[in-house]
């Protein structure tokens, strides 16, 4: 055996080696020769075929392993600032912005009970630990509630001084308010002297001024009753002067002394009173007033009063007048004396009974006739 001989079949041993190892490939091969061994007339090498491998089957692809995803929070509870002082006890409602769906749940929870209202000038606090016992035992365990906001929240009560005038006008209003029920004349109520001052909490203040006392100028205790979020609070009572006004008879210019009333001198208008007593003196009537003589100067808007004016007396003192009477249906006339001067008809004028010579008060509808009453 040649050399080359040697080599050709050293060469083919070494590429059917490798033909073996790439049976496991998915490629074909193809071995050629080197020109010198064909030159020698050797055998040519065949070429060997290489065969696919199977496909290997794919196995479908698993779906990947999510842990759960937790449930959402039935509540929600977002602590804040309270809007106002609380009245009586702090609920929860007072110190959180809540999220529920559940109606009831959600009533129960807003009523939650976290301790009273602290005292005026005093604070308290409010932490979420408390809140968080107080949904336990609602029921609610872990992961049905979650608290956000603040580590705690401040109640601080530092109360409100109510003004001089709040007081004024509701006492005014009060006045006013039962004095349009009797006719609207203007009305003026003024405080003696100020209440002793009343610190209340913050909330919505409601003063009802109550016990009016009797109507008509002069002075007046009234009590007032002091009511925050529709919790009375507190009372006081107090002293102030009523003035009312009363339809009056004005003069429309200056009237001097001397002079004679006519229509163009009177005005109507109102008049305030400082004592009620003081109504009697001024007429309202202008027919009353017609013809009588002004005894003292009257100022342009004054109310003329039957003091500063005198009448020729229609019958004098001592005078015979009848006298009419009403006695259930029946109506009795008798006669009687004047025991003062009769100055004009509609005055309250007194009489004397001649059958038992006792006196009376009528009011005269004409000159020589009184009725009694």
């Amino acid at each position: 055996m040649t050399i080359l001989g040697k080599k050709a079949k050293s060469l083919l041993r070494l590429f059917l080696g490798c033909a073996l190892l790439l049976t496991a490939s998915t490629t074909s091969a193809v071995i050629i020769l080197p020109e010198e061994l064909l030159a020698d007339k050797t055998p040519e090498a065949p070429s060997l075929e290489l065969q696919e491998a199977p496909a290997l089957e794919e196995q479908p692809a698993k779906e990947p392993i999510h842990p759960a995803k937790p449930s959402a929070p039935k509540v929600t509870v977002r602590m804040r600032k309270p809007e106002s002082v609380p009245t009586g006890q702090i609920r929860l409602r007072d110190v959180a912005d809540l999220e529920c769906e559940d109606p009831k749940l959600l009533a129960d929870i807003e009523a939650i009970d976290l301790g009273a209202t602290p005292a005026r000038g005093q604070m308290t606090y409010v932490y979420p630990r408390r809140v968080e016992s107080a949904l336990r035992r609602l029921g609610l365990g872990h992961g049905d509630f979650v608290i956000e906001g603040p580590n705690r929240v401040a109640v601080e009560n530092q109360g409100r001084e109510v003004a001089l005038e709040e007081i004024e006008e509701a006492i005014q209003a009060a006045f006013e308010a039962r004095r349009s029920d009797q006719g609207g004349a203007p009305i003026e109520v003024r405080l003696l002297r100020r209440p002793t001052p009343i610190h209340l909490p913050s909330g919505k203040l409601d003063l009802e001024v109550a016990d009016l006392d009797r109507p008509g100028s002069g002075i007046r205790n009234v009590l007032l009753k002091y009511w925050v979020d529709g919790n009375l609070i507190d009372t006081h009572a107090v002293s102030v002067r009523v003035t009312e006004s009363v339809p009056a008879l004005l003069a429309a210019r200056d009237l001097e002394p001397g002079a004679t009333l006519t229509d163009r001198d009177l005005m109507e208008g109102y008049f305030p009173l400082p004592k009620s007593s003081t109504k009697a003196d001024l007429p309202s009537d202008r027919a009353t007033l017609m013809g009588a003589s002004v005894k003292r100067r009257i100022a342009a808007g004054r109310p003329i009063s039957l003091r500063d004016i005198e009448w020729e007396p229609l019958a004098k003192r001592g005078d015979e007048i009848d006298l009419l009477k009403n006695v259930g249906d029946v109506r009795v006339s008798m006669r009687g004396t004047l025991a003062e001067d009769l100055l004009f008809v509609g005055q309250e004028v007194k009489v004397r009974l001649k059958k038992n010579r006792k006196d009376s008060v009528g009011k005269a509808i004409s000159e020589g006739l009184v009725v009694l009453p």
